[in-house]
């Protein structure tokens, strides 16, 4: 079980596959019927510079913006509608890794390799609001549904939880932690990494409530699927992973490799985007396990999924992002939104 250890100073507040078609800035038919998906180039800081591997996506609760980081330690706001780009913040001095938005659109939480987790505020030209260092290097930051609390993980065995109460530190017992996640309603933090394990927490009180191996190595993402308690990872394993949390056991494996798995998207209750290291992004029905869309327009491996209202935003390897339309739109997330934020 995760071990939890006291400490109230530290945590108030972690085969590749060939291009369909050439690919320009406009986007390509990937298939007959199918709207052709819009891509855009990351342009480098400079001439100097080298295009950007794209490291971390989040979009906009508002449906404006698709926040973009990469790997020359920079963040691009882009349109969310033409993937131009609109702003560019500059402050951290190593690999951004994360990123999020609050649910009302107006904080956007960065952080990365320099141990600096940083809040933008859009409604001050999207300045830096608060900045938190000496942290480890975190690879994962996720609000809570209604915004109170943001959980972060990272190359430590600490969970960090930043609100305004004075609450433990929490453990896990894996030095490697990766992803995190809340579920719909926000009763419910689960934590992966390494060990191949999710460990599951109550943030509000800040219990365990038990951990449970479900991958064989290293998990790189989670989400929860809009409207259940369901979540689903996905690892270096190759293999994506729906657990019940209601129940406490797997639902449904797949199993895709020799692709390694690093992130992955809910579209729907019933369908999951996944993709890594063989260029392909694959849509997946949970309860059969069956593909039943294969999308190959990226160059490199895809670091990072996000869906909003319909599309699906995919970056990684190429320094491209590509805005795919994969559903009709009608998002159960929204109404699980408003109801957990009352508007």
């Amino acid at each position: 079980m995760t071990n939890i250890k006291i400490n109230r100073r530290r945590c108030l507040l972690t085969t590749s596959s060939l291009l369909a078609t050439i690919i320009g800035t406009s986007g390509l038919a990937i298939g007959e019927g199918i709207a052709a998906p819009l891509s855009r180039a990351i342009e480098p800081l400079s001439e100097d510079h080298r295009p950007p591997v794209i490291t971390a996506m989040a979009i906009d609760p508002r449906g404006q913006l698709l926040a973009v980081a990469g790997d020359d330690y920079s963040i691009r706001l882009l349109d969310a509608t033409d993937l131009t780009e609109k702003e560019r913040l500059l402050g951290h001095r190593d690999l951004v890794r994360t990123l999020a938005f609050r649910g009302d659109g107006r904080l956007l939480a960065s952080a990365g390799n320099d141990g600096q987790l940083t809040l933008w505020d859009r409604t001050n030209r999207w300045s830096i609001a608060r900045q938190i260092d000496d942290l480890p290097t975190i690879f994962g930051v996720r609000f809570s549904p209604d915004g109170s609390q943001l959980a972060a993980v990272g190359f430590d065995t600490q969970l960090m939880l930043f609100d305004n109460t004075d609450r433990p530190s929490l453990h896990c017992d894996c030095a490697d932690l990766r992803a995190i996640s809340y579920n719909g309603t926000g009763n419910r933090l689960a934590v992966v990494g390494r060990s191949g394990k999710l460990h599951l927490f109550d943030p509000r009180s800040g219990q365990e409530i038990g951990e449970f191996t479900i991958h064989a190595s290293r998990v790189r993402d989670i989400v929860f699927l809009p409207g259940t308690n369901w979540s689903v990872t996905v690892g270096e394993d190759g293999a994506a992973t729906i657990f019940d949390l209601d129940h406490y056991q797997i639902k449904k494996q797949v199993d895709f490799l020799p692709c390694k798995l690093f992130t992955v998207a809910a579209i729907d209750k019933s369908t999951i985007a996944v993709a890594g290291s063989d260029n392909r992004i694959r849509l997946v029905n949970v309860t059969t396990g069956a593909v039943t869309r294969n999308i190959d327009i990226h160059s490199g491996s895809i670091n990072s999924l996000v869906y909003a209202d319909g599309v699906l935003y995919s970056g990684g390897f190429d320094a491209r992002v590509f805005k795919t339309i994969v559903s009709d739109g009608r998002d159960p997330r929204l109404a699980e939104r408003d109801k957990a934020t009352g508007r």
